[in-house]
């Protein structure tokens, strides 16, 4: 898919540094990132991202999917980029959405 048919533009890592420096979570980048359009619950499985009222979208880093609960857990000084693809997107892969986070040895 072409990122410039993709809903939501993607957090680079300009983006990721600055939260890093704010001591932000993954679940703050969200919310700084793709307020009001996605909601960001925090559950005691994990945080949960929400579009649209749907259910919580699943995460991947680097294509892999992680528990809700390691998710606080994920670094984002190691993180390049973040893309949120929704169900409107068309992803084969993901046709339920899917948050997706990237490392830079991933996109190389």
């Amino acid at each position: 898919m072409s990122p410039a048919s993709l809903r939501f533009k993607p957090v680079r890592r300009a983006s990721l540094e600055s939260h890093v420096e704010r001591a932000h979570t993954l679940g703050e980048v969200i919310r700084w990132e793709y307020a009001p359009a996605l909601l960001v619950r925090e559950t005691p499985d994990g945080p949960c991202f929400q579009y649209r009222t749907g259910s919580c979208l699943p995460v991947y880093l680097n294509g892999m999917r992680i528990n809700r609960m390691l998710m606080p857990d994920v670094p984002l000084d190691m993180l390049y980029r973040v893309q949120v693809i929704t169900s409107g997107d068309g992803s084969l892969a993901y046709p339920a959405g899917a948050v997706l986070l990237f490392t830079e040895a991933w996109l190389r």
